[in-house]
């Protein structure tokens, strides 16, 4: 889990793989009895898309070695930071 800056605003973490050929660095995200893993080495052709996961600030994840080449990722923290009348609004870190 992420530590969260103020876990009464945190929501969660988005992570988004830019385009960067490599094997392995695979990541696995576990909520509750359910887990998902997140592969962003396979890119089919020349298909440089950015392939993104949001993970829910409860969410456990480990993230694994990359084997070759490099894994390139922004991550941001994604929480509620201020109240206005008609509602939150939600920043990234």
């Amino acid at each position: 889990m992420d530590t969260p800056v103020d876990p009464e605003k945190m929501i969660g973490t988005l992570v988004v793989n830019l385009y960067s050929p490599h094997k392995g660095g695979v990541l696995t995200v576990r909520r509750g009895e359910k887990e998902v893993n997140f592969d962003f080495s396979h890119f089919e052709g020349h298909n440089k898309t950015w392939r993104w996961a949001f993970l829910f600030s409860d969410c456990v994840h480990e993230l694994h070695p990359v084997e070759d080449g490099i894994r390139l990722t922004m991550t941001f923290l994604v929480s509620f930071q201020e109240f206005y009348p008609n509602g939150w609004i939600a920043s990234c870190y």
